[in-house]
């Protein structure tokens, strides 16, 4: 019954989720954009960049974006395009950087590079990383609660960690921006 379903599913080109992908969807489908994102930097694109990129570019070269400035204007109309491409190439770096980090549920991140070096640390000389402690309840009762016993985080960190994040949400804004963009 059910592979008859999917082949109904896939017919009528209606994709379809387990609960596992859906209770994660945003990871889930970071993973495609990040391989498609990469795919499409890769590629020979025939195409400099978004209009409003190049057009940026032209106007720097106090040139406009027309057939007639590549004959004009050959060298200014080679350097604003080179520019252009590069600016592009920029942008569609950030994207699959953000992607790829949240795909793989955030390698980078400062916090987490820094509490596993300070856990294996902790660890290694022979501390305990964990404390417990119990209470008594009025009604007679108990409960034990844990925490972690290792040393504080720098600020320092938590100002990587914000940079991270932020570099992270410039990527998957920028993606926002140049969705439509993304074709050759």
């Amino acid at each position: 019954m059910r592979k008859s379903r999917k082949n109904q599913y896939k017919k009528l080109r209606i994709h379809t989720f387990s609960d596992g992908q859906a209770a994660d969807i945003f990871s889930y489908q970071a993973r495609y954009i990040a391989d498609g994102l990469r795919a499409f930097y890769k590629m020979h694109r025939t195409s400099i960049s978004p209009n409003n990129i190049f057009e940026h570019f032209c106007k720097k070269h106090n040139i406009t974006s027309s057939y007639e400035s590549i004959h004009e204007h050959p060298e200014a109309y080679a350097a604003a395009e080179k520019e252009a491409r590069a600016y592009w190439d920029d942008i569609l770096r950030k994207m699959i950087y953000a992607f790829k980090q949240i795909a793989l549920d955030y390698p980078d991140s400062p916090h987490s590079l820094w509490f596993d070096k300070a856990y294996k640390e902790h660890v290694a000389a022979g501390k305990p990383t964990i404390f417990e402690k119990t209470t008594k309840l009025p009604d007679g009762s108990y409960v034990t609660s844990s925490t972690l016993n290792l040393p504080e985080t720098p600020k320092a960190i938590w100002e990587e960690e914000r940079n991270y994040y932020r570099k992270i949400k410039q990527g998957t804004r920028l993606y926002g921006k140049y969705f439509q963009d993304l074709w050759d």
